[in-house]
């Protein structure tokens, strides 16, 4: 076992037509991220967001 912390990364996660970009260092924490910050930015969806099956975001690494 390591004490090095995982470097954090960028990903770009998307459902549906809502993306957004959030650091951390793994896709599992980048999904609950993403629910988090989209449900900030749309608190109607709340809890449509908070349901959404994990396999309906995609989680991309963001380039540049």
């Amino acid at each position: 076992m390591s004490n090095i912390p995982a470097k954090n990364k960028t990903f770009c996660v998307k459902v549906g037509h809502a993306e957004v970009e959030v650091c951390c260092s793994s896709k599992q924490d980048a999904v609950r991220l993403a629910r988090l910050k989209l449900g900030v930015e749309m608190p109607r969806l709340y809890d449509v967001i908070c349901c959404i099956d994990e396999k309906q975001f995609r989680v991309d690494e963001a380039h540049g």
